[in-house]
């Protein structure tokens, strides 16, 4: 912060206040403020007020200037005192009269404004949100129907202003995080009870908004910071016992999920619950957060919490209020939509859904619709990729004459969700066009109201991108890839199986494009393994599609025998999940077939005693030699890291050299070779 010369504060002095008659009053005045810039400007704001009040008087009024340094040199707190009450210790640099000055000129300031009831107001409010990026649209809305109050609130704003209380830049209003400490001090705790009331009844019509249309959810985005910092008061005053107070903390957390904010709203949500769970005991209020709760770690990719979460709701629920209740047959379906998402439950979700539809006594309504479609879902997932098609393309139908008849916004989002099922079962069966059709629309849908960021959206593309390179399309795969990573950077590196996964298309549609090795794309597929194992631990089927990929390009380069393991510890994955006429069971055994027939051609057989490995080139028997026999090792120059072979270290070189760079640099270069 730096401070004004003598010189510099007459000169402002005689701006704002003409001719200054009396030097040496103002350059007291000035020696008591400490040539503080920001403490200056709030006192020739609070002296001007001064000035105009004595305006229509009759009484000759005393200097202003003297009744400011009387009020400022009254007695107040110590400086220890002034840090204890706001919890922040004060820069030693800045001297040991500045916590005082700011204190005094803080109190002055806020007390002249009790003038103005409006303003108190307005910075009370802005007293318990975030202290930046205050959208000014909070209190002026510009509509018509507000214009009235809308000049009133301009108005106070300006005062405001005026007293250097608030910064406003390009529509975001700004105030210092000591001042919202002070005047929330100043408020008892049942005014401060009323203000977070008027705070709520601010933000609540903004949340409501997130996914409607891209600026709705835009300006939702622009509340939820502040909307949690209110929730924080809330919860720290322990007020969440008021239902008007404990359903805004659930309001929140269900925009939350709605804006893909998953690893913040999960945090936002545990906290809430931790806090509120002692006090509240079996509220139903806590059951609802609890589901979003679930939600949030559904959609962060933490499945198996999700499915715990659930599970218990749904037995608390079916307890409370029986098996045939709305509740319960909704948890019904989450918890089943859950189990999807892991190998060994597909078919206990199965059940899970048909006896949901069973239970509901209108088959149109939309628990019974979300069922049937979940339950499609699940016999995709099994390789029933023919009967899940009919019965997808049945439920859509059913939902689209219900839309006509009775619009939803929940059949809305159910009709997307079953389109982009369907699309996943036409890709499956190799109908890359109609796939991406459907893809291409649910994608669409996504950006126009919630943005290219939010995770489904990336999620529609990604699998568009899988449907042009199935349909050879690697140019238009190429450009969508970089379209996507240069517009949603920020996104991908929270989403990181998506990262990873583009990573991977990539480096598939390099290879075809003949711009890359098959030893990197090799390379791409183990890492995104290696990501989903740490990932996605208890679901070794998560793992296979890169398992196999990679068995793929050891076949294509000869390595035919490390082919045939790895073929083979994938069917036995499979098996455990799917039965023999699963189609990726009968695509992996015909695999393994070719493999053995491959091994009878080759003609250069390994002579080390116990190893009865075979290989169609001299070159690649002599690798396996070095590799397994020999035991030579190849040391990276960078990292001292040892491989087996020498075009792996190759591969690893390539990381290891942009490792020296940050890792946005890194992802730059990946994605732009």
């Amino acid at each position: 912060m730096g401070l004004l010369t003598p010189e510099e504060g007459l000169k402002y002095c005689q701006l704002v206040f003409g001719n200054l008659a009396n030097k040496e009053v103002y350059a007291e005045f000035l020696e008591e403020l400490g040539y503080f810039p920001q403490f200056l400007q709030q006192a020739t704001a609070y002296i001007q007020k001064l000035q105009k009040s004595y305006a229509f008087s009759s009484i000759t009024p005393p200097c202003p200037i003297t009744e400011y340094l009387k009020l400022i040199r009254d007695e107040g707190p110590s400086n220890a005192r002034i840090q204890e009450m706001l919890s922040y210790v004060f820069d030693a640099d800045l001297g040991t009269k500045y916590p005082r000055i700011f204190w005094k000129s803080w109190k002055l300031t806020t007390v002249q404004l009790q003038k103005s009831p409006l303003a108190v107001e307005i910075i009370s409010v802005i007293s318990f949100l975030c202290a930046d990026r205050i959208p000014a649209f909070l209190f002026v809305s510009g509509r018509p129907e507000n214009l009235e109050r809308d000049f009133e609130n301009r108005n106070a704003i300006q005062n405001l202003l005026s007293h250097c209380l608030l910064t406003l830049e390009s529509g975001f209003l700004s105030i210092h995080r000591l001042p919202q400490k002070v005047i929330r001090l100043q408020l008892g705790p049942e005014m401060e009870r009323v203000v977070l009331t008027k705070a709520m009844t601010l933000l609540q019509p903004f949340l409501n908004q997130a996914g409607i249309d891209l600026n709705k959810t835009k300006v939702a985005h622009l509340c939820i910071e502040h909307a949690r910092n209110v929730c924080t008061h809330i919860l720290t005053r322990k007020w969440y016992d008021d239902s008007e107070f404990s359903n805004f903390i659930l309001n929140v957390a269900k925009t939350m999920l709605g804006l893909g904010l998953y690893a913040n709203g999960t945090q936002f949500t545990q906290k809430a619950l931790t806090l509120m769970r002692p006090e509240l005991g079996d509220d139903e209020i806590l059951y609802l957060l609890e589901e979003e709760l679930g939600n949030l770690l559904f959609y962060l990719g933490k499945r198996g919490s999700a499915v715990q979460i659930f599970e218990k709701l749904y037995e608390t629920y079916e307890f409370l209020y029986g098996v045939i209740d709305a509740r319960t047959l909704k948890i019904a379906n989450r918890w089943a939509n859950a189990l999807n998402h892991f190998s060994k439950t597909f078919k206990k979700a199965l059940k899970i859904y048909t006896t949901t539809f069973d239970r509901c006594s209108d088959s149109h309504s939309i628990i019974a619709l979300t069922a049937k479609s979940g339950a499609a879902n699940c016999k995709k997932c099994i390789g029933e990729f023919d009967i899940a098609q009919t019965e997808f393309e049945s439920i859509i139908k059913t939902i689209q004459d219900e839309i006509i008849s009775n619009p939803n916004p929940e059949l809305e989002e159910l009709l997307g969700v079953s389109q982009f099922r369907l699309a996943l079962v036409y890709r499956e069966l190799g109908n890359f066009e109609k796939a991406a059709k459907l893809f291409r629309e649910f994608g669409k849908l996504s950006k126009r109201r919630k943005g290219l960021e939010h995770p489904t959206t990336l999620k529609s593309y990604i699998d568009l991108i899988e449907c042009l390179i199935g349909m050879k399309q690697f140019e238009r795969a190429e450009m969508k890839i970089i379209k996507i990573y240069e517009k949603s950077e920020e996104a991908l590196t929270e989403n990181h199986l998506s990262f990873f996964q583009l990573r991977e298309q990539r480096a598939v549609v390099q290879l075809n494009l003949g711009q890359v090795t098959q030893d990197y794309v090799k390379s791409e597929h183990e890492d995104m393994l290696k990501r989903k194992r740490d990932m996605m631990k208890l679901d070794p089927i998560a793992c296979v599609h890169n398992e196999k990929k990679i068995a793929v390009i050891l076949f294509d380069t000869g390595e035919v025998n490390d082919a045939l393991d790895l073929f083979k510890k994938v069917l036995k994955t499979q098996r455990c999940v799917w039965t023999e006429d699963h189609r990726d069971v009968q695509i992996t055994t015909e695999m393994i077939r070719k493999c053995e027939h491959e091994l009878l051609k080759q003609k250069y057989g390994c002579t080390y005693e116990g190893c009865s490995k075979r290989y169609v080139k001299e070159s690649i028997l002599n690798r396996h030699i070095i590799q397994v026999h020999l035991g030579v090792k190849f040391s990276c120059e960078f990292c001292n890291k040892e491989f087996s072979r020498q075009d792996i270290l190759r591969v690893h070189q390539r990381k290891c050299k942009e490792s020296k760079f940050n890792f946005a640099s890194y992802k730059l270069t990946l994605h732009k070779l």
